[in-house]
């Protein structure tokens, strides 16, 4: 893993792809102690280095390696054929708090929302994780057909699947910060509705802009220097959020890099 990682950063052809596959690893990783999941891990960040941010989260949400890490493979909702299961919360929580919104809420420039008191206004509440950890319920590890060992994750280039029994994912009604999913929806629709809602959150462009840039060019950017960048997230030009091309273009030809 370590040896492919090293020799594409030193002699790949697509040196700016490669390093924004690394800055987006420094916010949204995965333990790198399995070779096989490790390496489709990023070969998945590669993909989307310069795609859209909406199909990164949907990839990331789907990825096997980020299932085992986070246990959202493990992720079950309460029903009486699922006696003792229960919605696991970790990848819900990290899903918000580290890879779209974070834990405060803020102005387009990165700078926080402050209320009258001068207090961070939070950007969640524990009922919202668990209205999202609900919501991503239903996802399990591919099918291995390779006919190698398990053990050795020889299947994790492919994403997770839904569960076949319905009763494994929760279809229920949720709300998640402010945003109704409906009830109806199965597991892939219904983590089309989270992705959806997290990209129209206002936090996620100065959130994950400010993450790129300190990756990609400076630690401490100036909150004008966010805000013109987090604008070109919010909007490429064309109408589209999300674009990171466009957002890594912004973020290295900005005066200020």
């Amino acid at each position: 893993m370590y040896n492919n990682v090293f020799a594409l950063a030193l002699t790949a052809p697509d040196q700016l792809r490669q390093r924004v596959a690394w800055a987006i690893f420094q916010y949204i990783p995965v333990s790198m102690g399995q070779a096989n999941g490790s390496l489709e891990y990023y070969n998945m960040l590669r993909r989307n280095a310069l795609g859209n941010y909406s199909k990164l989260l949907r990839d990331v949400s789907i990825n096997p390696h980020m299932g085992f890490y986070l246990n959202n493979e493990l992720n079950r909702p309460t029903s009486p054929q699922c006696l003792g299961c229960t919605p696991n919360e970790n990848y819900a929580r990290e899903l918000m708090q580290l890879f779209t919104v974070g834990v405060v809420q803020l102005n387009t420039d990165g700078t926080v929302v402050r209320d009258a008191q001068g207090k961070a206004k939070e950007t969640y509440t524990q009922k919202d994780v668990e209205e999202l950890a609900r919501a991503l319920t239903g996802w399990r590890a591919p099918p291995n057909n390779t006919g190698l060992p398990d053990n050795s994750w020889p299947h994790y280039g492919s994403p997770m699947i839904p569960e076949s029994a319905s009763f494994l994912h929760d279809s229920g009604q949720k709300s998640v910060m402010g945003v109704t999913i409906v009830s109806g929806l199965n597991a892939s629709s219904e983590l089309d509705a989270v992705v959806s809602l997290l990209m129209k959150h206002p936090n996620t462009a100065p959130f994950v802009s400010l993450r790129l840039i300190q990756h990609l060019v400076a630690s401490n950017p100036s909150p004008q220097y966010l805000a013109r960048v987090s604008a070109v997230f919010r909007d490429n030009g064309k109408g589209v959020a999300g674009d990171l091309a466009a957002v890594v273009k912004a973020i290295l030809l900005d005066p200020e890099a």
